[in-house]
């Protein structure tokens, strides 16, 4: 596994390019690394290969110690991931949310459809002559 982080950590280092010190300072780095993996002191779901290839966390490396490195790279990549869901469920709310009714007015009181079946006579007959009216109007009318 070292061996795995120098290398990757290597092609960062070549590419700065920084001669004696900086070739001890890397050595120094990938083994604070490699013990950190041997405590098992990396949150779970870290992946040290792909944070040693990112130049970020070389960056981060040559600023902090290597815990604090590790764990300030690992918050970040979080807080991206936090953002990219936050992203899509906002997006998957709009599409959710697009197929809902609109309200016309907001507060309108909406009227309530007559109940044919428990009219009384007198108030189905009141009915029947109103849309009587309404259809020599030309209205349309709507049961």
């Amino acid at each position: 596994m070292k061996s795995n982080i120098e290398q990757a950590m290597g092609n960062k280092a070549a590419a700065h390019d920084r001669g004696a010190d900086g070739e001890a300072e890397f050595q120094q780095l990938a083994e604070a690394l490699t013990e950190l993996m041997a405590e098992t002191a990396l949150p779970a779901d870290f992946d040290i290969e792909r944070a040693c290839e990112d130049t970020a966390f070389a960056k981060l490396l040559l600023e902090l110690p290597p815990m604090a490195a590790v764990r300030v790279y690992a918050a970040e990549q979080r807080a991206g991931q936090a953002e990219e869901n936050a992203k899509n469920n906002a997006a998957e709310t709009l599409r959710r949310r697009s197929g809902l009714p609109r309200i016309e007015r907001a507060g309108g009181a909406v009227r309530a459809e007559p109940d044919y079946m428990s009219m009384s006579s007198e108030e189905f007959r009141k009915l029947e002559q109103q849309l009587k009216r309404a259809s020599r109007a030309g209205r349309q009318v709507r049961i």
